[in-house]
């Protein structure tokens, strides 16, 4: 796990005290053992949970740094009866307990609209669609 350099600083330094001068040392490698491929590791995953009129409802494992929209496209996409305009992230602050509901308009995103900041999604957040009334 050392250098050649700190090989070579590190005799010198050993053999030193047996020499009347400073000994001169010279390090070379005549091989090198075949690199050994690292195992993969294991991506960090997060627990989110989609409930209401998604096709695929249920608890999603999904990769640290998912965003919103990435969790709802492993959805399976809305039912018929999905109120699209009124999509809720909801988060629980671990240390408080205190909820955030907050609103987001799918229809108007897939019109064009922007969301005003990447939603990336924390473990434990919830995505509820919720049935549309009879008008929306």
């Amino acid at each position: 796990g050392r250098s050649i350099g700190q090989v070579q600083q590190a005799l010198t330094a050993a053999l030193a005290p047996n020499f009347a001068a400073p000994p001169t040392v010279f390090v070379t490698v005549r091989s090198l053992r075949e690199a050994q491929p690292l195992p993969p590791t294991p991506e960090a995953t997060i627990d989110v949970y989609m409930l209401g009129e998604v096709q695929a409802p249920g608890e999603k494992t999904v990769p640290v740094g998912t965003t919103f929209l990435q969790a709802m496209a492993r959805s399976g996409g809305f039912t018929n009866f999905a109120a699209q305009r009124r999509v809720q992230l909801r988060r629980t602050n671990p240390q408080t307990g205190a909820q955030t509901v907050t609103e987001i308009n799918y229809r108007a995103l897939e019109r064009g609209a922007r969301l005003s900041s990447n939603v990336v999604l924390r473990e434990g957040d919830i995505i509820l669609v919720p049935e549309r009334r009879l008008f929306e």
